[in-house]
Order: structure tokens, then sequence, then C-alpha cells
């Protein structure tokens, strides 16, 4: 069934989503053989799941990190999906209501939750209450739903906004992940969404907090977050599509946003080489502090520090299309992880009572200068706690991401059982974020996906030039 609209979509735009679907399933060439002149524009190369044959992860920090992304299934194959969608029946397209943040950024978030539940073999029909066929289901109707309704496909659609990167990320990712569960026209949708928000970052211009001179661009507001989350569409792009035609030009970009994302004044003048170039010639600018800080809505701000994770989900597509991944990808994560771990604030002037944002012995967050979400989030850290832990990223740190995670995950599990059907907040706990379950769900999905894949001994980072990268 096609992806619901206003009127029929006109009958040229199907004959070429139908080419294209044709032209995606040809056979890939063979070992030795030429390429042609112009690569595919439009070819998926599936995720070889032959590769990844060594179970879950064992002990008892990663059953714990499993118990969450169970939980955060559970709920949104329950209470979530029954309060959003249970009058739309079971076949066709979800009408997600509208086509700004709050209507598709939680239905990806979802479908990317439970495809990474359900492709690492982490899903737990036991522990959801929810047989796998009928969460496999669910998860690619969430997905096809959000593709079905990008403006690739549909008159109107959603789509080439500020955030909407990171939204289409999400849920080709969890396309990418479920390929084998998709119709032809399905795929095309996921093909088509991921490759329209690419193509807007093939020639960007990179944005920055502060420029060269260190006057502030956008006063009070990092770009961190934003050139992580933009990155993180790339990564999924050309991973999907590395022979598309745009595919060198989309590696350029995601280098470019990532180095940015975090880049310090001192990363004006490094010489260190990242690709083929030094630090100095890959940014215009800075988003952090020397000292790892970030600034956003106007204070310094723990949870948009770690948004560095969005940085490492380069990892994670790199290892899952058999590639090693961009050390790009790590550029002065160790630096912020430390400011988080270490920094100390005096009191005043900043809140009482002062200290570091991790709280030695505690599960508590110090925010310095308050925060715009309450103190209840801890799914953020977790993820850059793991991701510090297995990529070797906590070296900086007097206490390493294994020491926080152990904390900061036990509250986030402790936050879940508070609840039968596995949700995360009570009315207690301060978040003003409408898709604050849905944030967790991602966040648990990153976190575990990470463990998973460096259990699988598939990650690998490299320092090489791209052709037509650098």
């Amino acid at each position: 069934m096609g992806p619901r609209s206003g009127g029929r979509r006109p009958r040229l735009v199907l004959l070429v989503a139908l080419l294209a679907t044709l032209l995606a399933g040809l056979p890939a060439l063979p070992a030795g053989a030429a390429a042609p002149a112009r690569p595919s524009s439009g070819r998926v190369v599936p995720v070889d799941w032959r590769d990844f044959d060594e179970g879950l992860p064992a002990g008892a920090d990663a059953a714990r990190l499993r118990a969450i992304l169970v939980n955060a299934n559970r709920y949104a194959l329950t209470t979530w999906y029954d309060d959003h969608f249970a009058d739309q029946g079971d076949e066709g397209l979800l009408d997600l209501g509208g086509t700004t943040e709050h209507h598709v950024r939680p239905v990806a978030a979802e479908a990317f939750a439970l495809a990474a539940a359900l492709a690492t073999g982490a899903y737990d029909a036991r522990g959801t209450g929810v047989a796998e066929p009928r969460a496999r289901a669910t998860a690619v109707r969430l997905l096809t739903s959000v593709a079905g309704h990008h403006r690739a496909t549909e008159a109107g659609g959603w789509g080439d906004e500020w955030q909407s990167a990171l939204w289409a990320a999400m849920a080709g990712f969890a396309g990418w992940l479920l390929w084998d569960d998709l119709t032809p026209a399905e795929r095309e949708w996921v093909r088509a969404m991921t490759a329209y928000e690419a193509d807007r970052f093939r020639d960007y211009d990179v944005p920055y907090w502060k420029d060269r001179d260190g006057v502030e661009q956008t006063p009070g507001d990092s770009k961190a977050e934003e050139n992580s989350w933009n990155a993180m569409l790339l990564q999924v792009a050309t991973a999907m599509m590395p022979g598309h035609r745009d595919a060198p030009a989309w590696r350029r970009t995601n280098l470019e946003l990532m180095i940015s994302a975090f880049a310090r004044p001192s990363d004006l003048g490094s010489r260190r080489v990242l690709h083929g170039r030094p630090v100095s010639r890959w940014v215009g600018g800075w988003n952090a502090e020397e000292d790892g800080l970030v600034v956003n809505h106007g204070i310094v701000h723990p949870d948009y520090m770690a948004t560095a994770v969005q940085n490492t989900h380069a990892v994670l597509t790199s290892a899952l299309a058999g590639e090693p991944a961009p050390r790009a990808a790590l550029h002065n994560f160790d630096v912020v992880y430390a400011a988080l771990a270490d920094r100390q604030f005096t009191s005043p002037p900043y809140a009482a009572p002062g200290g570091t944002m991790y709280v030695r012995g505690s599960d508590e967050i110090y925010f310095p200068q308050g925060t715009s979400w309450g103190p209840s989030r801890r799914m953020d850290f977790v993820a850059m706690d793991v991701a510090a832990r297995e990529l070797g990223l906590d070296g900086r740190a007097s206490a390493g991401g294994a020491y926080w995670e152990r904390l900061h995950a036990g509250r986030a599990l402790a936050m879940q059982e508070r609840h039968p059907d596995g949700r995360t907040y009570a009315p207690e706990d301060a978040d003003p974020y409408r898709g604050r379950e849905e944030w967790v769900a991602m966040h648990a999905g990153w976190a575990y996906l990470t463990r998973w894949l460096v259990h699988q001994d598939a990650v690998r980072i490299t320092n090489r030039a791209y052709p037509g990268g650098s």
C-alpha cells in the first residue's frame, strides 16, 4: 500500500519509484569486475549478518543495558503504541498527525530502538510481553510510515528542515537493520528518504558557535549537537549506499561535520592530520571550549556535551557495513568526557554545591548553571559512558566509563522498574521534552548496539584519506 496523501501521486513519480526499486535489486559486481563509469545512484548494500556470529555480550553490565532496552521496547509496543496508533487498524502507513518534530521524531526513535533490539538478538518477547513477529511487524510499520511520508515519496511530506536529518538517520538506520523484512516498495521509500536528506549536505556551509576570531556567530548556542546529528544522516547514507554518485561529497561533509562538532580553539592551529589534511584546515571556528565545555541555551550544558555520542554513531554504521570508522568520529570525545567527569566548578559563581558534573559515588548529575531539561536525564550519559568504555575514549578521565556506566545505567534502570509498562519517567521527574520516552529508547538503542558490535569484534578505526573527501 502506498503512502497516504491528499490526492493520488502523479503517475511519473510512481514510474520513477518502480524503476529505482528495480535498479536497487540488481546484483553486485563480481569481485575484480570493473566498476561502471558513473556509480549507481540507488543501490543499497544490505548488512551481511553472517559476519556477526558472536551472540550477545555477557556480564552484569551488558545484562543491565539490555534490560533498559527491553523495557523501552515494552513501553513502545504497549502503552505508547496504543496511545498513538491503536485506532489506525493493522494495515497501511500510519498517520503521523503532521510533519514537524513532535510528529516524526518520536516514531523514528522508537523504530530504531526496536530495530536495534531485533537485529542484535537482544529483543526479549518474555520481557516485553509481545511476540517477536508482532514486534518486528510494528517496527517495520513505524519506520516505513516515517519513510513513506517523507517528501521524497509523498507530496507535502516532512523533510528538508533544521532537524529532519536526525529523524531520517534514525528511520533510515532502522530500515537498513530490518532490510530483509521490507518489500521492494518500502525499501525504495527508505532509500529515497535517506538519499534526499543526504543531498542537502553536498555543498553545506558548516556552522560554528565562534568563528576564527572568537566572535560568537550564534550567541549562547553551540552547533555541536546540530553538526553531529547532521553527520549521523550522512553516516547512514554512505554505509547503505557506498556506490552512490554523491557518496564522496557526503563523506567529505560528514568528516567536516564530525571534526567541527566539538572543535576547540586549539584546533585552529592543530597540525594533527585527520584523513589527509591537518585539523586546522578542516575547521573554520569552534563549538566547544578548550577544556571540553559546551555552551547551549546560554549556559554550560552537560546534556549538550553528551551529544558527543552522536559522532560515534559513525562507528556503528561503519561496523555494520564491514568498514573501519573514520577517526574523525572520535575527535575531542575524550576531552569532552574528561570535562564531564573531572571539570571542577566553584560555587559561587556556579550553582551550589559546586563540584564536578559527574558526581563521584553518586548517580546524580550536577548542572553548574542549571538545565533546560530537568535533572532526571540519564540515558544520554549512559550512552556516553558506554562509548567511552567500549571505544577506549576514557583515558583522560580520572574514573573510566565502566565506573560511570554502572552508576548512571543503574539509575536509568531503577527509574524504569517503577513502572509495569517499562516507561522511564514518573510525574515527579522533571523533563519537559514531549518525546522524552522515545529519547530514552533512542539512546538505549545506540548504547546497546555499541556494546554488541564491540563484542562482535567488528569495530575498526581508520585515519585514511577518502577519495574526493579531503
